[in-house]
């Protein structure tokens, strides 16, 4: 893959924790380049959920709404 070099600073814990997490100086940017994308890859999973929870709660509240429609017929019908 092409690598592209930029300039972060960083507060001085989170250097140091960088560091210790990517397990040497000379792996923080591939440790980087991983958490980078698996925070874009979660957000992703995160945006789809959100649409498929949508999409959930827009078929329950038609059937919902589905139910209201039948439980009116039934009263109107008892009523007569």
């Amino acid at each position: 893959m092409e690598k592209v070099e930029r300039t972060v600073t960083l507060d001085a814990d989170a250097a140091e924790l960088l560091v210790e997490l990517a397990g040497s100086s000379r792996k923080q940017g591939a440790y980087l380049s991983d958490l980078i994308r698996a925070a874009a890859a979660a957000r992703t999973a995160t945006i789809q959920t959100e649409d498929a929870d949508l999409a959930t709660l827009r078929t329950q509240v038609q059937a919902l709404a589905n139910e209201v429609a039948r439980l009116r017929a039934f009263v109107d019908r008892s009523t007569q």
